[in-house]
């Protein structure tokens, strides 16, 4: 994810530099937004995972389960912030 993010930055020093074109900050964008969603989706696989546990083994799981659903919403926040972003380019 960091290389990622380092080639959207890099990319975007060679535009304003004008020695790269835009559609290459776009593709860089694009490549980092689409690994930011796949990790996403798979925390959240993760995070459902662990709620059917806790409920499958009798309980215990309310408290686990709200810090669970809270980490999946600032993660989801993170996934808002960067498409605002992206827009905002």
């Amino acid at each position: 994810m960091k290389d990622l993010q380092e080639s959207v930055n890099v990319s975007l020093m060679r535009y304003k530099g004008g020695t790269a074109t835009y559609l290459s900050v776009l593709d860089s964008q694009r490549s980092l937004f689409g690994a930011e969603l796949t990790l996403a989706q798979a925390r959240n696989n993760e995070y459902q995972s662990l709620v059917q546990l806790y409920k499958a083994l009798g309980g215990a799981g309310n408290k686990r389960e709200k810090s669970a659903q809270k980490e999946f919403d600032e993660h989801s926040d993170l996934r808002t912030r960067r498409r605002a972003t992206l827009a905002s380019i």
